[in-house]
C-alpha cells in the first residue's frame, strides 16, 4: 500500500467512529433479526440486534462522513483494486497484493471508496453488538471483510452441501476424506478449484445457520428437511471471479460424488441418496457473535425438499474401498458434453427420479446401448452385439455365468421393444408371461427387472471406465476388440 497498512486503518476507523457516533445519538431504535437457536429437537428463535440496517436511512449523506477518507485512499495510493486475472496454472500466484502496483485512474471515482466505507460501518456496528465500535468487532470486521478488498488472484471460501438420506451405520462421527483432483467446469472468465473434500456430519450449528439463512425454514423456523439429515459434503474452494459472482460449484460436486456412490453401489437395497443446497459460508458478525455460521444460498433451494424412502447406507467396512473408487474416476465422472461417458452416466442418474418402471429400464437400456453399441451402425444385429460385448466385458464385474449375462441383456431389450412399440406397461408384459425367467431365476415383479437392469449398467459403466483408464482406448474401439475376440474370452484376458 501507499501508506502503511496501520494508517489506513486508523483512518478507516476514525471516520467509521464518527458516523457510528452519529447514529447513536440520532437514533433510538435497533433494527431487530430473528435468528434460529435451540436443537434440531428443540427448535427455538432468539431475537438479536442487526444495526446495520439503519443505514439505509443514512445513504444521502455519505460522502458528508467518507469523503475526505476516500480522498486519502486515493491520493496515497491506499485505493483497492484488482490487477489482471491470475494464471490458473501458475502455484506461485500471490493471493494478497497492494495497490501500490496499479496505475490510479486519471479521474479518479470516490463513490466507490465511499460507498466501500460506509458499508464497511454497517458492517463494524453488527461485529460490535450495536451503535458502537468496540476494539474486538472492529478487528475482526477489519480482518474478514476490509482487507479482502486488496487481495488478487484465487480466493478460497468453503461450502457445504446437504447430503439428504446418506448414512454410515453404526459410525455418528465418520469422516471420509476424498481426492480433490478433479476440474470444474470453467464458468467464462470464472475459475475454480476444490483444495479439500470430505463427507463428514453436519454439526447442529450448521443448522441453525441454514435455519436462518433465506433457505432454512423461513422466520418460523418450523421443521426442515436439514433436521433429518446426518452428513453433508464440505469443500474448499479456490476461485477466481467477479464481484458478487453466485457461482455454484457445489452442484457439479453433489452430482459427481453422488453419481459415484451410485456406482459404487446400485444395488437398490441400499436406497438412494439426494443432494442438497449448496450453502457459501462466508465470514461474517453472525458466526463471530452468536456462533451460527453465516450461509449464502448459491444452489437451488428447493433442493433440500426430500421424500420418504430409504436411505443409501455405506458401511463402516466400505468406507476405505469407496475412497479408492472414487480417487480412480472422479476425472472421469464428468457431466458436461466433452465428457466421454456423460450420456450413459446421466441415463444412469435419471433411473432414480423417474417414476414409473418403464421409464427406468429405458434409460438403463439407452445406457447400456451408448456403451455397448457405440459405434455399431444400423445394419449391423444389436441383439447379438448387445449380447457379446455384454458377455465380454460383464463376465468378471458381476457374480454370474456369460450365459446368464448374455440371457438377461436379450431379454431385457425384447422387454424395450414391447414397451416403446406395442406401449406396454411392464407389469402387463410379465404378467402376459408369467414371468420373466433367465436361466434359473426369475422375475415376478418390474423393481426386479429395473434392479437387475440397474446393477448392469452400473458395473458397465464402471467396466468401460476401468479399460479406458488401463489401454487409453476409446469406447469405440473397446467395442471393436470384443468383436474381434473369441466368443469364450472374458475382458481380463482380451485387455492384458
Amino acid at each position: 500500500m501507499g501508506s502503511s497498512d496501520s494508517e489506513l486503518k486508523a483512518r478507516v476507523r476514525e471516520c467509521v467512529e464518527d458516523f457510528v457516533e452519529t447514529i447513536r445519538e440520532e437514533q433510538d431504535f435497533v433494527p431487530k433479526l430473528r435468528i434460529a437457536a435451540g436443537d434440531r429437537m428443540d427448535r427455538k428463535e432468539k431475537i438479536i440486534d442487526e444495526p446495520s440496517r439503519i443505514i439505509t436511512f443514512y445513504s444521502s449523506r455519505q460522502q458528508e462522513f467518507f469523503k475526505e477518507t476516500a480522498e486519502w485512499m486515493h491520493e496515497t495510493g491506499n485505493g483497492f483494486g484488482l490487477k489482471g486475472p491470475a494464471d490458473p496454472g501458475d502455484e506461485d500466484v500471490v493471493f494478497l497484493s497492494a495497490p501500490e502496483d496499479y496505475e490510479p485512474p486519471e479521474e479518479p471515482n470516490l463513490f466507490s471508496y465511499v460507498n466501500a466505507l460506509f458499508n464497511f460501518a454497517g458492517t463494524v456496528m453488527d461485529y460490535s453488538g450495536g451503535y458502537v465500535v468496540t476494539e474486538e468487532g472492529f478487528n475482526q470486521a477489519y480482518e474478514e471483510r476490509w482487507l479482502p478488498k486488496y487481495e488478487t488472484g484465487l480466493k478460497t471460501f468453503e461450502i457445504i452441501i446437504p447430503l439428504h438420506l446418506f448414512n454410515i451405520p453404526r459410525d455418528d462421527e465418520a469422516v471420509i476424506e476424498l481426492s480433490p483432483e478433479f476440474e470444474l467446469r470453467r464458468r467464462r472468465h470464472n475459475y475454480y478449484r476444490v483444495e479439500s473434500l470430505r463427507i463428514c456430519p453436519i454439526t447442529d450449528s450448521e443448522r441453525r445457520g441454514i435455519h436462518t439463512s433465506s433457505a432454512g425454514g423461513g422466520e418460523q423456523f418450523n421443521l426442515n428437511p436439514i433436521d433429518a439429515c446426518e452428513y453433508k459434503i464440505h469443500a474448499e474452494i479456490a476461485a477466481r471471479e467477479p464481484e458478487a459472482t453466485l457461482y455454484d460449484p457445489g452442484e457439479e460436486i453433489g452430482e459427481r460424488l453422488a453419481t459415484a456412490l451410485r456406482l459404487f453401489d446400485p444395488d437398490p437395497e441400499t436406497g438412494d441418496l439426494i443432494v442438497g443446497t449448496t450453502f457459501r459460508r462466508e465470514p461474517n458478525w453472525l458466526e463471530f457473535r452468536e456462533g451460527i455460521p453465516d450461509f449464502t444460498v448459491i444452489g437451488d433451494a428447493n433442493k433440500d425438499r426430500t421424500q420418504r424412502q430409504e436411505a443409501y447406507l455405506l458401511y463402516p467396512d466400505s468406507v476405505e474401498e469407496f475412497t479408492e473408487f472414487w480417487e480412480r474416476h472422479c476425472q472421469r465422472i464428468r457431466l458436461d458434453k466433452n465428457g466421454q461417458f456423460t450420456r450413459s452416466i446421466q441415463r444412469f442418474n435419471e433411473i432414480w427420479s423417474k417414476r414409473f418402471y418403464e421409464d427406468q429400464l429405458l434409460d438403463c437400456l439407452i445406457g447400456l446401448e451408448g456403451l455397448l453399441l457405440h459405434g455399431v451402425g444400423s445394419g449391423n444385429s444389436i441383439t447379438f452385439r448387445l449380447k457379446l460385448r455384454g458377455g465380454q466385458i460383464l463376465y468378471d464385474r458381476l457374480p454370474y455365468e456369460r450365459e446368464y449375462i448374455q440371457k438377461f441383456l436379450q431379454d431385457i431389450y425384447s422387454l424395450r421393444g414391447d414397451i416403446v412399440h406395442e406401449n406396454q406397461y411392464l407389469a402387463n408384459v410379465l404378467d402376459r408371461n408369467s414371468r420373466l425367467k433367465v436361466l434359473d431365476e426369475e422375475f415376478d415383479h418390474p423393481k426386479d427387472v429395473v434392479a437387475e437392469a440397474r446393477r448392469f449398467m452400473g458395473a458397465s459403466v464402471v467396466a468401460y471406465m476401468d479399460l479406458t483408464e488401463k489401454t487409453g482406448l476409446s469406447i469405440d474401439k473397446i467395442g471393436e476388440k470384443m468383436d474381434e475376440a473369441a466368443l469364450d474370452v472374458h475382458s481380463e484376458e482380451l485387455f492384458g
